[in-house]
Parts: structure tokens; sequence; C-alpha cells
């Protein structure tokens, strides 16, 4: 059996719009429709500007960009070729690390977002999270 809500949604109107519920991210009107706010806790200030301002969620981040993906976008995106990033790598602490990082770099047939070595080609390359998140974005969308 299912809890209820002990802090149920309580429908508010927003100009012509009525608004009947929050999904955790997104307000949802009476006739379904989502306006995506992103944040976490629902407000009719927060509500108000969606509606008003509709907003486009974010594409989600992937996981796995194949080789080829990785390549060609640090190549267009980044101007990155692979003798650059194997540049970027020799950057790194002599040791074990520097020598996963090239071992990663050179036999990887995909490239997870969060692998420790991406992290650190990332940051060596002054790249933010969000710009990283952008970066495997663009890449998923190569064929």
């Amino acid at each position: 059996m299912e809890t209820p809500n002990p802090f149920p949604f309580l429908p508010f109107e927003v100009g012509a719009v009525t608004v009947t519920d929050f999904d955790g991210f997104s307000y949802v009107d009476a006739n379904g429709r989502t306006y995506w706010s992103g944040v976490a806790e629902p407000s009719e200030a927060d509500a108000f500007d969606c509606v008003t301002n509709p907003r486009t969620p974010p594409v989600p981040v992937p996981e796995l960009i194949t080789r080829p993906q990785f390549f060609v976008a640090a190549r267009r995106v980044l101007g990155l070729s692979e003798d650059d990033l194997t540049a970027l790598i020799d950057l790194l602490p002599a040791g074990e690390h520097r020598e996963t990082a090239r071992d990663f770099l050179r036999n990887s047939q995909t490239f997870r977002r969060a692998h420790p070595a991406l992290v650190d080609l990332a940051t060596l390359k002054g790249l933010t999270a969000a710009q990283l998140d952008d970066f495997f974005r663009y890449a998923s969308s190569i064929e």
C-alpha cells in the first residue's frame, strides 16, 4: 500500500493556467501540460516564471560515448588531436595514474563521463563539469 503524501500539492492559478501538480522538477497544469522548472521545491513564484517563460529541460548527459565520437568531438569542439590528448596526459604526475590514463586513452572503446582519467584530462584542459557535460552531449550526437 502506498503511503499518502503528507504534504499534498495544492493547486493554484497562474494567470489563465491552473497548476495542479509538481512532479519533482516540473509543474503540471489541469490539461496535463508540463512546465519544466529544474528546482526541487515548488513555489508560486517559480511556477509563474515557468508558465509565463517556458523553459526547455536540459538534454540528459550520456554516461558513455564511443571511441570515434570521443575523438571526433575532441577535434571539433576542443581542437585536440589524439597526440594533443597524449601530451595532456604527460602533464600528469609520473606514476601509475599517468600510465593508467595513457592506457585508457589508447585502448578504450567507450569513454565513460565519470572515469577519473577523463575527468583529469578535462581538468588539465581547463573544462568545467558543465563543459564536459556539453562535450558528452555533443559527442553523443555524432553518428
